[in-house]
């Protein structure tokens, strides 16, 4: 019987402190995502001497890897408390950023392809999935605990 209570306090406090990670994680992404919209709006001001096309991909970029560098830094120390190394760790981490974005434009044209509209309904489809999967990424892959 002691050994089940020690179990079950154990498994608990494990999807507690899964929980608390994933919470932090769910933060971190709402406020990267506002660094990225106000940065782009910043260069979008900044850059509108050159044409609408160059001026908005040229803010997406840069609004990008900035929120994305902060996100990193922040799921890095806050959310996953992570000793990984940093080289090896942002890299993976850059890849997977890359990787999310382009799949994310592809699951949003395929479903685009075989439904039609609404385009936007797609992207949040895709984009949610994607949260999850990159959670997963990062908890189990780049920022994982050495044991």
């Amino acid at each position: 019987m002691h050994t089940f209570f020690r179990n079950t306090v154990h498994r608990f406090s494990s999807s507690q402190g899964l929980t608390a990670v994933f919470l932090r994680f769910a933060c971190s992404s709402m406020g990267s995502a506002v660094i990225d919209l106000c940065l782009f709006q910043i260069f979008c001001l900044l850059f509108a001497g050159l044409s609408d096309k160059i001026a908005i991909l040229t803010a997406t970029i840069l609004a990008r890897v900035i929120s994305s560098v902060c996100n990193y830094l922040i799921n890095r120390t806050l959310v996953f408390q992570s000793d990984a190394d940093t080289l090896q760790s942002g890299s993976s981490y850059a890849i997977l950023t890359i990787a999310k974005t382009a799949a994310s434009a592809w699951i949003v044209s395929a479903l685009y392809q075989a439904f039609g509209e609404p385009k936007l309904v797609w992207k949040i489809i895709a984009d949610v999935t994607l949260f999850f999967v990159n959670f997963l990424c990062q908890k189990l892959l780049i920022f994982a605990k050495k044991k």
